[in-house]
């Protein structure tokens, strides 16, 4: 459907069966974000669909704790989103599999957490995709 302009409106009556895009754009305004202990120099960029966090680590969260929540802007997703994290430098690469992260996501943030090891005290970064349900 389109509203005669040129630009696709998109609505979930009906459904879409297989939506074929070239580019995926997000236009929120940047998220908020909340630094857990033992980081700090945060910088979130992007949208609520997809972006880059960094922040440094001074070595001391420990296994499991939350090192940064990133809040969504506006509406909440109606049943929770689903974060998707990649490394986005060599030092966020090269983590042992007891230091990697995971994130879990709700339906107005989500937030990064420690695996079972601790991090080491360096600058680390993701790139993110969220999708929503």
């Amino acid at each position: 459907n389109e509203t005669g302009t040129g630009d696709p409106v998109f609505s979930i009556f009906p459904a879409l069966d297989r939506p074929q895009v070239t580019s995926l754009i997000g236009n929120s305004t940047l998220p908020t974000n909340t630094p857990g202990g033992g980081i700090s120099l945060v910088t979130v960029t992007g949208t609520n669909i997809a972006g880059t966090v960094e922040f440094t680590s001074n070595g001391t969260p420990a296994a499991g704790a939350t090192l940064l929540t990133v809040t969504y802007v506006g509406a909440a997703f109606p049943n929770g989103s689903f974060p998707i994290l990649f490394p986005a430098n060599a030092a966020t690469a090269a983590l042992t599999s007891a230091q990697q992260v995971f994130a879990e996501g709700t339906t107005t943030n989500f937030a990064i957490k420690v695996g079972t090891g601790p991090l080491p005290a360096t600058v680390l970064k993701w790139n993110y995709h969220v999708i929503g349900r």
